[in-house]
């Protein structure tokens, strides 16, 4: 109870103080000094905070890290029983998936090979029929139209192909991913600024280095 009156005492005091701020203005050394003591009492404030919640805070923050233990033993053996079993189950939806493409690739060759023989009678009858051969262009047409429902056929067979099995709580999908072949032949654009190695060498030479295309310059903090 008496925590709650020291916190709501705090809230009080701290909540007014970002408006109190904006009005402060410094002209001498008089103002300067109210300044400080308002920066000071500010810091004051955050001890107080800090002495009132971080007891709360770490007996908080101990459970918690109590409770992400007790998961991280309870769920070990279960994710390395998955992860054992993962992999043959994308070994198998692979092997499963090559053999599906292969089927649909054949299927569709027979398809395409099926459509090229009827178009080749089609233009064997038009030319037959143009020569006044009609007998002739009459029995191409007849195996033209034959082939048609053999097309279909092999359409329909394609399509009662069997479709990867699914696996419910995991799914799969290719990923694009990259290597470095030649690093002298990547865009500029590319390319990124080590900013940690530049800022180590700045920091070590207290400024002084001389790096070509890096300006050094110094902030005040």
């Amino acid at each position: 109870m008496e925590n709650n009156k020291q916190i709501e005492l705090i809230k009080t005091q701290s909540f007014s103080l970002p408006d109190e701020a904006k009005y402060i203005i410094i002209t001498d050394d008089k103002s300067l000094k109210e300044a400080n003591y308002f920066y000071q009492n500010c810091k004051l404030i955050i001890e107080k905070i800090h002495n009132h919640m971080d007891p709360i805070r770490k007996a908080t923050h101990k459970a918690w890290k109590e409770s992400i233990a007790q998961i991280d033993r309870l769920e070990e053996p279960l994710l390395r029983a998955m992860k054992t079993v993962k992999p043959k189950m994308i070994a198998y939806k692979l092997k499963v998936q090559e053999e599906i493409q292969k089927k649909e690739a054949k299927a569709q060759a027979e398809i395409e090979a099926e459509k090229k023989e009827q178009d080749r009678l089609l233009q064997e009858a038009t030319a037959l029929e143009e020569t006044g051969d009609k007998v002739e262009a009459d029995e191409k047409l007849e195996e033209a139209v034959s082939l048609e429902d053999k097309v279909k056929e092999s359409i329909q067979k394609m399509a009662t192909i069997p479709k990867a099995p699914e696996t419910k709580g995991m799914t799969m999908r290719k990923i694009p991913k990259w290597k470095l072949i030649n690093f002298d032949d990547v865009p500029v654009a590319y390319l990124k600024l080590d900013e940690v190695k530049i800022g180590a060498a700045v920091r070590a030479s207290k400024g002084i280095i001389k790096i070509p295309g890096i300006e050094v310059y110094f902030e005040t903090v």
